[in-house]
Formats: structure tokens, sequence, C-alpha cells
């Protein structure tokens, strides 16, 4: 390796920034935005964790580690998020981004991580590095706007927090794929997810929330970011899509779902499916068999909410 090349975590918030600027610059199609949300309003991750290739004290290349705990059937396994894998445009070709993903994979490795999860489109790169594609499915289907919004309310931290933490952890509890969330985790979520606080609606029934659904207003639909009803309500989680349409006026709806949440959802089935193959998963380091990671990797049973993104 070039002796002037140096791998390393960042040390200051100086540097913190300096990667926002990397990644503004190697990726044209987001907003600069975007990048400082997931540097700055994620208090989950350290600076160490941005992991730097520093090369004539210029930081050329980039990746972060993204420290979660994911559910796995009613295990909770370690997980490493692998994301903003970025090189300055002028320093490609180099090599450079492979130097940083493996010292990520070794950085997770010391620190613990027994899976790694990432989004790309160009898998056939990060199968070098161990990954393997999840197969996902994502519907697209007409709700109609629903008139009778009684039930239905913008979500207000203050007052309806403790009961939608509670509906996330039972709803997922048993799914392979979902995060696991703290209080701290959530309202680092709420900071760096880049949701419309006016599409996050629950559904209430005198004091007791029994669902929510966290949306996103496209130019042609309404994306589901997440989504969570009592056992047993479909017909809530049904009301609450229909409810965001209303006010989003884009009565298309588009959401991934797994093979357990198309069980759950059973009005999705005249939609129309799509395999979806962006998301990638690695073993990382021990503590975890052979067996758990062919839960992970069944075609089209993994669920990742889209506000977790990193």
């Amino acid at each position: 390796m070039d002796p002037l090349v140096e791998i390393r975590g960042c040390r200051s918030r100086q540097e913190l920034q300096a990667v926002v600027e990397l990644c503004d610059e190697a990726f044209d199609d987001t907003a600069r935005e975007y990048f400082e949300r997931h540097m700055f309003k994620d208090g989950t991750i350290s600076r160490e964790d941005t992991r730097v290739l520093v090369r004539g004290g210029k930081i050329v290349s980039s990746v972060q580690v993204f420290p979660r705990t994911i559910y796995i059937g009613k295990k909770k396994v370690r997980m490493g998020g692998i994301g903003n894998v970025a090189t300055l445009p002028s320093e490609r070709k180099r090599g450079y981004a492979e130097l940083v993903i493996r010292d990520a994979m070794e950085y997770m490795r010391r620190k613990g991580f027994q899976v790694s999860l990432l989004t790309t489109t160009i898998n056939g790169y990060y199968k070098r590095f161990g990954f393997q594609t999840l197969n996902r499915q994502l519907v697209k289907i007409d709700v109609p706007p629903r008139q009778d919004q009684s039930h239905t309310e913008v979500f207000d931290s203050s007052r309806d927090a403790a009961q939608v933490m509670r509906l996330y952890d039972n709803y997922n509890a048993a799914s392979t794929g979902p995060i696991v969330r703290d209080a701290d985790y959530w309202r680092s979520q709420i900071g760096f997810c880049g949701e419309d606080a006016k599409l996050f609606l629950v559904w209430r029934d005198g004091e007791e929330i029994l669902g929510y659904v966290r949306g996103r207003k496209e130019t042609e639909s309404t994306k589901i970011l997440e989504y969570a009803f009592a056992d047993g309500r479909e017909e809530i989680a049904h009301a609450l899509f229909a409810d965001l349409t209303f006010r989003t006026e884009r009565p298309k709806v588009e959401v991934f779902v797994s093979r357990t949440e198309k069980k759950r959802l059973t009005f999705l089935h005249s939609g129309q499916f799509e395999i979806d193959t962006f998301f990638m998963a690695a073993l990382v380091g021990g503590g975890i068999d052979d067996r758990t990671m062919e839960v992970i990797l069944p075609q089209s049973d993994f669920t990742f909410w889209l506000t977790d993104y990193f």
C-alpha cells in the first residue's frame, strides 16, 4: 500500500464535515442534506465508525459503519450497516474503495458485529467481500383515499412515543431483518430518516394506539416507509394506507414486503409485484451459525423499514 495512505476512523467534527463534502462531490443525484443528516443527526454512531482513507493529508475515500442490532426470528443479532461508500472522482480507479471496505469489514469483526447489510445497484462488486443478495418484493397497488379519518391523527412524540415503541416491538420481534430500537435509537432515527412529520399517522381507539404508518409523497405515488398494527387487525393497516393517500393525493402505493408481511397484509395480493435486489448481507464474525444465515437469506422473507436506511 502507498506509504502516503492511512486508513482509520474520523477524529474530529471537521473530518466528518470533510466526509460530507466528499460524499456530496461523489454522488450527483443525492442532496447534500442527506449526508449531513446521517453524519450529524445519528446519535448512535461514533466518529470512529466513519472510516476514511487519507492520502497526503486529504480524505479521498470513505465508508460509514452503522452499529445496529436486528431481529432474526426470536434472536437479536449485532449488525453493522455499510453506507456512504464514496471516493473523490479525481481519485477513482486506484482501489481506494476496496481498501476502505475491507477496513470496515475488519473493524466490524473487532467490534463484535455478526452480520453486515448494505444497499447497492452493483451487487457483483460486493460479492468479493462476501455479500449475498437478498431478494425482496416491491408491491404497487391502488389504495383509494378514505374520507373518514376520525381515528387517525398525526404522530405527537410527547403523547404517542411510548405506545408506538411498544407496538413496533410487538409487531417486529418475531420477524427477520427489522432493527431492534431503544428510545435513543428512536430519537436519532426520527432525526436522520428525513421523513415528512405530517405523514407519520397513528390510529387511535380512545386512548389506545392500535396502528401507525409512516409515508413519503413521491412524484406519482405514496411510498410506505414503515407500519405496524395490533395483532390480527389488518383492517387498521388498510385504513391507514388510505388515510395516507388522502393526505398525499397519490392513490398509487408502493411498499416493500417480505413473505411474512404478505401473509399479514392480504389486501396487497391484488397488487403488482416486482423483485427488488438492492439489499445484500454478509457474515462478519463469530457468534452466529450457518443456520442463522440461512434464516436471513431465504428468498423474499426479509423485512427492513425504509426509515432505517443508512
